[in-house]
């Protein structure tokens, strides 16, 4: 198995409870991403999660929205993105790299977060 599929199944595994009540309440799922990079710089994410979660049968503008937030490269600035995300109530939230989830973790303490870094538990953001 590729690590982009491990990381996939770990990630829908995660959506799984939010996606639950979203269908329950019948309001369209919204996922929050927050990306380090400039928008559409270096991007190879948007489009292959866009294209798998519809396999799976969530279809953008239908049952599931995704808001994205650019850090435009400048770290500083992931605490804002994250704040905003919990003020829009996103359902989960997904972030790159140690810092990108530090920030999802210290804005909140009740949205899911799907982190994608190299060594989560060695940089101390599981346990």
């Amino acid at each position: 198995m590729k690590r982009r599929d491990v990381i996939f199944v770990l990630g829908a595994a995660v959506l799984l409870p939010a996606i639950t009540r979203a269908q329950s309440g019948r309001r369209r799922m919204a996922v929050g991403v927050i990306r380090i990079n400039p928008r559409d710089t270096n991007e190879t994410f948007a489009e292959p999660f866009r294209r798998d979660m519809a396999q799976l049968g969530w279809k953008e503008n239908e049952n599931i929205e995704y808001v994205y937030a650019w850090a435009g490269g400048r770290n500083e600035v992931l605490p804002k993105l994250a704040a905003d995300m919990v003020a829009r109530k996103v359902d989960v939230i997904v972030t790159f790299g140690p810092r990108g989830v530090r920030a999802a973790q210290q804005a909140t303490s009740t949205i899911p977060i799907i982190g994608m870094a190299d060594n989560l538990a060695g940089a101390g953001l599981v346990q």
